[in-house]
């Protein structure tokens, strides 16, 4: 059985927006349960225009690897399970964005 948590919270002190959201993934007896941590943070420069600064996965976790006694994927290229991966295993995203209404 299968269970996913997400908890998000926006916080606006105008012109900043700070929004925070966790994922937590609960998986079965293979995997251990993991914990994401998304960090937005936007600036209102004008009326129509908003930069935002974010990184996704802010702790850096990844999924547990495969037990290669049980299971063997690529020939160890890629050590983390292809079934049931519900996030990435690159690790932490940063990007900036630009938001302009029309």
């Amino acid at each position: 059985m299968r269970h996913l948590l997400f908890i998000s919270s926006l916080l606006l002190l105008l012109p900043f927006s700070v929004l925070a959201q966790e994922i937590r993934q609960i998986r079965g007896q293979t995997f251990r349960a993991k914990t994401l941590m998304d960090l937005l943070i936007g600036y209102k420069l004008l009326n129509r225009l908003q930069l935002t600064v974010g990184v996704n996965n802010l702790f850096n976790v990844y999924p547990d690897k495969v037990n290669t006694t049980y299971a063997s994927y690529t020939n160890g290229q890629v050590p983390y399970s292809r079934s049931g991966l519900q996030f990435g295993f690159n690790g932490s995203y940063y990007f900036t964005s630009v938001q302009i209404r029309l």
